[in-house]
């Protein structure tokens, strides 16, 4: 899973920064810094991906809008997969729990059941060696 992340966030970035980095160099609109690296390229696709959004960089060409917007999306799907995998891993673990109640309910019906027979065989005793100790006329 990290590793198809870190393939879109580098694909993602790499389409950015050939899309933004002319138009900024040519309008001096904004610093050219944004896209002018593939270090801050990828902060602008990670922050997108993630659905965060603190607005430092913003694309201006309508292949970078485009370009943003599918990275939002593959983000939001790439998280709802994440939240399905963990949801999963607790609905098995609540299946562990359900099994575990299960077994500590038969380990005490057990326990219950070996008390039971000790008290009955020691009862037996009792009630032999009473017999014995009793005389015989």
């Amino acid at each position: 899973m990290f590793v198809l992340i870190s393939l879109v966030v580098v694909m993602f970035s790499l389409i950015l920064m050939i899309y933004e980095r002319p138009y900024y160099q040519l309008t001096l609109e904004m610093p050219y810094h944004q896209f002018g690296s593939m270090s801050s390229s990828m902060w602008f696709t990670i922050i997108s991906m993630t659905t965060v959004g603190y607005g430092d960089s913003v694309t201006s060409t309508p292949v970078g809008r485009f370009v943003t917007v599918i990275t939002i999306l593959v983000g939001a799907y790439i998280m709802s997969i994440v939240i399905a995998v963990q949801a999963s891993l607790f609905q098995l673990n609540s299946q562990g729990k359900a099994a575990l109640v299960e077994v500590t309910e038969q380990k005490s019906a057990v326990k219950a059941i070996v008390t039971a027979l000790k008290y009955q065989v020691a009862r037996s005793r009792r009630y032999r060696l009473l017999q014995e100790d009793e005389p015989v006329d």
